[in-house]
């Protein structure tokens, strides 16, 4: 996509090869910082034909019908519909995980700070008395 004349790229994938799909994806965006994205998530329904192994058997074929996971991600140097389902503006992705980390080191900073239950040595003091094995 470094050409001028490649404005757009679409990546897909199916089955095993969803994550490699993503990763790819991810790369092309972290060389390439301005591009639009429209994602779209499937299934793909394959049929798997099964032979017997003994053919004198008698025995018929099996016939197996299964959905398996695709994805396709379309990424792009022009500007995409944003209303269109599964847009994604260049940059709003980063913009995401800063805010995930800081809600996260906030969240870490309450925890050390204490205040809750169990802490410290203030709210819990011994019986007189009455406790198992005593009289």
């Amino acid at each position: 996509m470094e050409l001028d004349s490649v404005r757009q790229i679409l990546f897909t994938g199916s089955g095993k090869a969803v994550s490699k799909t993503i990763t790819c994806v991810e790369i092309m965006k972290r060389r390439l910082k301005e591009l639009h994205q429209i994602t779209k998530v499937l299934f793909k329904q394959i049929e798997e034909i099964w032979e017997p192994i003994v053919p004198e058997a008698g025995l018929d074929a099996l016939t197996v019908k299964r959905n398996i996971p695709a994805i396709c991600v379309l990424l792009s140097k022009d500007a995409l519909d944003p209303q269109e389902p599964g847009y994604q503006a260049p940059g709003s992705f980063d913009a995401f995980w800063i805010e995930t980390l800081q809600a996260e080191s906030q969240a870490q900073m309450k925890r050390k700070q204490g205040g809750g239950r169990g802490t410290g040595s203030t709210g819990k003091h011994p019986r007189a008395g009455g406790g198992p094995g005593e009289s």
